[in-house]
C-alpha cells in the first residue's frame, strides 16, 4: 500500500510567517533597526557605474567660426535662390564653411468667405539669413550665384 497518502495528523502544519504591522513603512521600521545601522540604497537611484567615455568627447572640436549673415536676393525667388546655394556648395566641396539658410516666415490665420485659413508669409521678403564662416570662398559662391545681391548685415548668436 505505497499509494496511501499521508493522514493530516501525521504531517504537522507550517508556521505561517508573521506579517510586520502596517504602520511599518521603511526597511528600518520592519527590522527593528535604527536607521543609523546601515544605509539602504535607494531604489530609484541607479548605481553609478564605471561607463566608457565616448572617443568623440575626449577629441577637441576646431572652433566654430559661422557666423549669422543676412543676404539680399531677388524677391519672390528665396526658396529657388536657397537651394542654388546648398547646390553650389555642395559642388564646390564647402560644407566645412557653410551652416544652414533660413527664410523666415510666420504662420498667418486669414478669413475667407466665413472659413479660416491658415497661410504662412515671409517675415523678410527679399532676403535670407544665413549661417557660414565667411571667407573668400564663401562670398565668390554667394555672388556668382544667380539672384544673389550681397551680404547685408552680420550678427553673432
Amino acid at each position: 500500500m505505497a499509494d496511501e497518502l499521508p493522514t493530516p495528523d501525521a504531517v504537522p502544519p507550517e508556521p505561517k510567517p508573521e506579517l510586520p504591522p502596517p504602520e511599518a513603512e521603511t526597511p528600518h521600521e520592519l527590522t527593528g533597526e535604527s536607521p543609523e545601522a546601515e544605509p539602504q540604497p535607494d531604489a530609484t537611484v541607479p548605481a553609478p557605474q564605471d561607463a566608457p567615455v565616448p572617443a568623440a568627447a575626449e577629441e577637441a572640436k576646431p572652433p566654430d567660426n559661422k557666423h549669422w549673415y543676412v543676404v539680399k536676393v531677388q524677391s519672390g525667388r528665396e526658396e529657388s535662390i536657397k537651394e542654388a546655394i546648398e547646390r553650389r556648395v555642395k559642388i564646390e566641396g564647402l560644407e566645412q564653411y557653410f551652416g544652414q539658410i533660413v527664410i523666415p516666415v510666420e504662420k498667418v490665420t486669414e478669413l475667407r468667405k466665413g472659413k479660416r485659413y491658415v497661410k504662412s508669409r515671409k517675415l523678410y521678403p527679399g532676403y535670407l539669413m544665413v549661417q557660414v564662416e565667411y571667407n573668400e570662398n564663401i562670398l565668390y559662391l554667394f555672388r556668382e550665384t544667380s539672384g544673389v545681391g550681397d551680404f547685408v548685415g552680420c550678427w553673432n548668436l
